[in-house]
């Protein structure tokens, strides 16, 4: 691969929610918890965590198990190139940000 060689840039990624131990196994392939969009809008990747938050309501959350996100397909490597951690400066860390929809009842 050239050294000028620019690889285009992700427009979905797959989120997991998933035990840190079974990462290997479990991120590809697999079934993401949610595909999201990229955004240009705000240069973020959206991702709808509702049955998630649907299901911890009923069960709980699973404290051991930490999300994952990867970008376009999945071959199973987590690369630090992709993404940014907690180790990022504080623009580039990644947030969850939760919003929602307040409906009355039926």
């Amino acid at each position: 691969m050239s050294s000028t060689t620019v690889r285009p840039e992700s427009t979905f990624g797959e989120l997991y929610f998933l035990n840190p131990q079974l990462l290997s196994e479990s991120i590809g392939p697999g079934v993401p918890l949610s595909t999201g969009e990229f955004s240009t809008e705000d240069n973020a990747f959206h991702f709808d965590i509702t049955s998630l938050v649907n299901s911890s309501i009923v069960s709980g959350v699973d404290a051991n198990k930490r999300f994952y996100i990867t970008l376009n397909s999945n071959d199973g490597v987590i690369r630090s190139s992709l993404i940014f951690n907690e180790d990022a400066p504080d623009i580039k860390r990644p947030r969850l940000i939760i919003t929602y929809i307040k409906s009355e009842d039926l």
